[in-house]
């Protein structure tokens, strides 16, 4: 599972603060990770995406080979970033966090950061702070329906996602030609 936390911060702060109050409310305390240039604070985790061990590493391979995904003449994938500047340039690095969350996921929010022509790298239409990071919010099937981000913490089930009724079904049939197919 890689989980995106699209405003956490304000989630959990919130959270937090009536804590006390309600203590029938089911609390848990999740460890994320955080590949991201290290210019960024460690303890803002706002607008970023996190995930479990499992779910960052996915992250972090999914990174490499987006390089073949993104290869001159060939066709990608959707959610595809092929000029990520989260894993690509100087002083990059993992943070990891531990958190406390209570009540229900929101939508997925995928966050990235911001391009230098000021557009989201994944929704071009969309513009930005060039070097801060901005997020597409989104309803964790395939293809993605884009929702408005909420204060909720997001999460993406990436098997789910990627699998046979997700990008998955690009390597069944459906396009074959897809780089991240390729075998």
């Amino acid at each position: 599972m890689h989980g995106a936390l699209t405003t956490l911060v304000a989630a959990s702060a919130a959270a937090a603060s009536v804590r006390t109050r309600t203590p029938s409310k089911t609390w848990r305390t999740l460890r994320l990770y955080h590949i991201n240039p290290l210019r960024f604070d460690a303890d803002d985790i706002a607008d970023k995406d996190l995930g479990d061990a499992a779910g960052d590493a996915f992250f972090d391979i999914s990174s490499i080979t987006n390089y073949y995904a993104c290869a001159p003449g060939s066709r990608r994938a959707p959610g595809v970033v092929c000029a990520n500047a989260e894993t690509t340039g100087p002083d990059i690095g993992v943070t990891e966090v531990e958190v406390e969350v209570e009540g229900a996921f929101g939508p997925y929010g995928t966050c990235n950061i911001c391009g230098d022509d000021g557009r989201s790298p994944l929704n071009h239409s969309q513009t930005c702070t060039p070097g801060m990071y901005v997020c597409n919010c989104e309803n964790g099937k395939f293809p993605p329906t884009t929702l408005p981000c909420t204060t909720q913490m997001g999460r993406e089930n990436t098997s789910l996602f990627l699998g046979k009724e997700g990008i998955g079904g690009f390597c069944n049939g459906r396009s074959s030609s897809v780089a991240a197919c390729a075998a």
